[in-house]
């Protein structure tokens, strides 16, 4: 039941963390107050120098205060990492992750919600603007709907796991809210579970209507599996070939009661897969940055077929 409560202030990850919506463009800082007051610090801490782009969203001070500039201002920058901070926001009920990055000759700087960056690929024989190129790929988080991010599972090598565990679910159709929802949001039993105060009551009304007012029916259908604490020790297999990996997350679904027979169950649902072969295409390594446990949570929901009629069905 503590999950209950706990949930209610992690309900709207994924879709908030995904809304943001982009800045209209200006070149000036301006300050606000009330943005400042609306996230609170988790923690701050310094991050190995990566290399990105920025065409989307703004470019802060570090609690938000000052907004430096629109990111599309600046699109042709190459942004370089030193720091990273996690924020949770008061009246969205969630965390994001803000990355600093400088430019390379160190006259801008700032803090970009990390959703918003580009990773750019570095020549290995220079440093130079020349040899990088920007790494256009379609992600969990970048992917603009559930078509686009179908064809990155099915054709993007970054994926080829995805894609084979989403062929254990034969006939399902893969659904890019749900994916971001299990990837951002694991606490899902909570609607199985049986209130025991007003407040559970509260907070499993609330959650159903969440599901609801997204697209999702019938909430009290959906099912899910999840990896849960073995993936941290799941991104050790990445050495393993396909074949090895899936066999194993198959393995660990058959002994949580998700069996073949099950799985073939769901012809017609929507699944959302949090799947990746290497654990960079999200942002950075479980292992070395404390980031957002959701986030690397390897698993699938799923939501009957009468789910996303008119929303979250593109």
């Amino acid at each position: 039941m503590k999950k209950m409560m706990q949930l209610a202030t992690v309900l709207g990850v994924s879709v908030g963390i995904f809304g943001l919506a982009s800045v209209t463009a200006s070149a000036n800082s301006q300050y606000s107050a009330k943005r400042s007051n609306s996230v609170r610090l988790v923690w701050r801490t310094s991050m190995k120098r990566h290399a990105y782009t920025a065409t989307h969203g703004a470019r802060y001070s570090k609690h938000l205060g000052i907004r430096y500039s629109n990111n599309d201002v600046t699109s042709t920058v190459t942004w370089y990492t030193d720091a990273h901070e996690k924020l949770y926001k008061k009246y969205k009920g969630h965390n994001a992750i803000y990355y600093h990055v400088k430019s390379a000759d160190g006259t801008l700087q700032g803090w970009i919600w990390r959703g918003y960056l580009k990773s750019v690929k570095q020549g290995a024989s220079t440093n130079t603007k020349a040899n990088m190129t920007v790494d256009n790929s379609v992600t969990l988080q970048n992917a603009k709907s559930s078509s686009e991010y179908t064809n990155a599972v099915q054709t993007e090598s970054q994926y080829r796991l995805a894609n084979a565990v989403w062929k254990l679910f034969p006939g399902t159709k893969v659904n890019l809210w749900l994916s971001r929802h299990v990837a951002y949001c694991d606490q899902t039993d909570v609607l199985k579970a049986k209130p025991t105060t007003e407040k559970e009551e509260v907070a499993a009304k609330y959650l159903s209507q969440f599901y609801v007012q997204n697209g999702v029916n019938s909430p009290a259908k959906t099912q899910y599996w999840l990896l849960g604490a073995r993936s941290k020790a799941f991104v050790e297999t990445q050495s393993q070939s396909v074949s090895q990996r899936v066999n194993t997350l198959k393995r660990a679904m058959d002994n949580d009661g998700m069996t073949a027979s099950k799985r073939h169950s769901f012809k017609g649902w929507y699944i959302g897969i949090n799947v990746a072969d290497s654990s960079e295409i999200n942002g950075s390594n479980p292992n070395t940055d404390p980031e957002n446990p959701y986030v690397w949570t390897y698993g699938v929901f799923l939501a009957p077929a009468d789910s996303f009629q008119s929303i979250n069905n593109n």
